[in-house]
């Protein structure tokens, strides 16, 4: 991490105080005007029977945009359900769907058992069906939300799927301030976003301590207040409004708008694809992956057994070594227990030194250890036997996610999950688990269906060739060379044909590192973790050299940025009472993102335009995905994960080869229209596990 760059214990405290604790919470309260008495004009409108709702929809129709905003009864949309919708209108009127009272036996519905399969679409009640008409009208208001992924959940639930023209303004925050730190996007509640853009005050106790008993509350006027508020917060976020001090707050659409570079797409571009993508983002959690128990729990048992044994080896290692360094041995108590604890990092360290192996900065950060020069092999059965652990914990945290009423894991996925743009998931990290763990052996298509995994093609070095404009690299591209095979040709002075496979591989790690301005230990270090491969700091240095001698289009843009940072901090110095400098990197979808200072890197400043334009390609072709299925009759095709570069659908076999090719020439149509300089293509196959890839 760069020097000043925010960690992870001040993310903690931003986020603290942005958000809140109780008695800041008290304090806002104490000192800001509620929502609800400043943008509500009246009570709301409540509708609990069919004429009442075609007078609503009559209504709203006439509006331009509408706030939208749903209450449940928890947070999983196959456990709970949704009680009230709200829709709230420029002039300050509000609409209060009550669905209990239109859906006989919603209120006293309970989660099903374990059948529930999300993958097949729920039938809309017949009194919701002018509401499904209204709400999936290409011709209707613009919806407006806070966090909609959450709300669309519950409407999948219901047989209601708004796909377009949306407006979500959690994430139109997180586009408009990407990287600030001192207002950080990742911390975007709406209860925050009103009080330091609108100067309101977004009261969440009656969400918190009634939001469970929705059903016995519909007669509470305040609760109904509250409700209805929110939706007027969301619409004014996106509109702007005179803040109560008199103030004026433009609105995150007014900002979008007045983002126009002077070359390439701005913040208009992104935010419409971002838009795009949100019914998918709800539907990539709504539906979930199937992971086979069976599997699951055979990998595991197999990982622990593992886990004892190399926890045995790993103890008498080291207490042969302690015997050979010291003449003692690891003693044991009254319960078996070692006088060593193997999993307290600081008491690894002290024995490490105990018997003379030395760590730099004294981490024993598992990084660190693998980049050791010549260790002992106890060095590498500790490793074994901590990547085990973490296996068994991955393994444990899947096997605990599994919903009981649909046998899947519905991971949160959020759209904005990281500064640069991509896409992150937690609770589980659906995205990422161990490959060595069995965890991907057990996710696999519910019985009948297949998988189409498809991933584009070394995405990360075609799109730094259409940024740096490199020659070299865009032609051999258009010309279908491999590109690695021509970073190892130049680097050990030999034709392509003649570049052997482990030259090959060596350039692998070259090529993914040298791209973001990586320096000649980084490269060393990252070929050995990444990829394997063994390299002396000179040897790290001659292939540099000759990387940078081969693309010079890239050495160019690295150069180009090294010396805009350097000015920025130069500038600094020489006035260090001035604010501290930022610098601004830009995606070819438009993308922004700013660098604070401590962040304000050549690394950082070349991977995030890279990795950013990459979401924009991925996310594209997310909310394209779902119209194409239908158009090809694969209705009961679905998005289930979504990782980087890579997409996994789901759905019956028999449609399998067709899918296969919808996902591919979508993935690929959406990152050409995005990244023009060169050609990017895509790699789909039918796969009977997510293992399979």
């Amino acid at each position: 991490m760069a020097k000043g760059a925010m960690g992870q214990a001040e993310r903690q405290q931003i986020r603290t105080r942005l958000c809140g604790t109780k008695k800041s919470q008290g304090e806002w309260s104490q000192n800001l005007p509620a929502a609800r008495d400043v943008l509500l004009k009246g009570d709301p409108v409540m509708v609990r029977t069919a004429a009442g709702l075609h007078h609503m929809i009559s209504s709203l129709a006439n509006e331009k945009a509408v706030g939208f905003d749903l209450e449940t009864t928890g947070l999983c949309p196959h456990r709970n359900h949704a009680v009230i919708a709200q829709f709230g209108c420029e002039d300050g009127s509000a609409w209060i769907v009550d669905l209990t009272a239109l859906v006989p036996g919603l209120r006293d519905w309970q989660p099903g058992d374990p059948t529930i399969n999300p993958m097949v679409r729920k039938p809309c009640p017949e009194a919701l069906l002018p509401l499904k008409a209204f709400l999936e009208s290409p011709d209707r208001p613009i919806l407006v939300g806070h966090n909609l992924k959450f709300d669309l959940q519950f409407c999948a639930a219901l047989g209601l799927f708004p796909r377009e023209r949306i407006f979500d303004t959690q994430i139109a925050h997180r586009i408009l301030n990407a990287g600030k730190e001192d207002e950080p996007s990742l911390f975007a509640s709406l209860q925050w976003c009103a009080g330091t853009l609108l100067g309101v005050w977004v009261s969440k106790d009656e969400q918190h301590e009634e939001g469970r008993r929705w059903a016995d509350k519909l007669g509470d006027p305040e609760a109904l207040r509250y409700a209805a508020a929110d939706t007027l917060v969301s619409l004014m976020l996106r509109n702007g409004m005179t803040r109560p001090d008199g103030s004026v707050y433009p609105g995150q659409l007014a900002l979008i708008l007045r983002d126009k570079p002077k070359t390439g797409h701005g913040l208009k571009n992104v935010t419409g694809i971002e838009f795009g993508c949100v019914h998918a983002t709800a539907e990539l959690s709504y539906i979930g992956m199937y992971l086979d128990r069976l599997t699951l729990e055979s990998n595991l048992a197999t990982r622990q057994q593992e886990t004892k044994v190399a926890y045995t080896q790993l103890l008498n290692e080291a207490s042969a070594l302690l015997l050979e360094k010291t003449g003692q041995r690891i003693q044991r108590d009254l319960l078996g227990r070692p006088s060593v604890n193997l999993s307290s990092s600081q008491q690894v360290g002290e024995f490490f030194r105990r018997v003379g192996i030395e760590i730099p900065g004294d981490s024993i950060d598992q990084q660190v250890l693998k980049l050791l020069a010549d260790p002992p092999e106890l060095i590498f059965t500790y490793l074994r036997w901590k990547e085990l652990e973490t296996m068994c914990k991955q393994l444990i945290t899947y096997q605990k996610a599994i919903n009981p009423a649909t046998g899947r894991i519905h991971a949160n996925f959020d759209q904005i999950g990281a500064d640069s743009g991509r896409l992150t998931s937690q609770k589980p990290n659906a995205q990422n688990p161990s490959k060595k763990a069995g965890i991907r052996d057990a996710v696999k298509p519910q019985t009948g269906n297949a998988f189409v995994d498809c991933d584009y093609t070394s995405v990360e070095m075609l799109i730094m060739a259409a940024l740096s404009g490199d020659a070299t690299m865009i032609q051999a591209i258009n010309e279908g060379t491999d590109l690695h095979k021509l970073t190892g040709s130049a680097i050990a002075g030999k034709s392509i044909e003649a570049v052997t496979k482990d030259e090959r591989q060596a350039s692998k790690a070259v090529n993914f590192s040298l791209i973001y301005a990586a320096g000649a230990e980084t490269l060393k270090d990252y070929a050995k973790t990444a990829f394997n491969v063994e390299m002396t700091l000179p040897e790290a240095e001659q292939a540099r050299d000759a990387f940078f001698r081969l693309y010079t289009g890239i050495a160019d843009f690295h150069s180009q940025i090294k010396k805009e940072l350097w000015d920025l901090k130069r500038a600094f110095e020489h006035d260090p009472d001035g604010a501290p400098p930022t610098y601004e990197t830009r995606t070819l979808g438009g993308r922004l993102r700013t660098l604070a200072y401590g962040s304000m890197t050549a690394q950082t400043a070349s991977n995030s335009p890279t990795q950013g334009t990459g979401a924009d390609c991925l996310k594209l072709a997310m909310g394209r995905l779902r119209k194409a299925f239908d158009a090809a009759g694969l209705v009961d095709w679905y998005l289930v994960n979504s990782i980087h570069d890579e997409l996994l659908a789901e759905g019956p076999t028999d449609g399998a080869e067709l899918a296969k090719t919808v996902v591919e020439r979508v993935m690929v149509d959406a990152a050409n229209q995005i990244v023009v300089a060169v050609p990017i293509t895509a790699d789909a196959k039918v796969a009977a596990t997510w293992a399979e890839k």
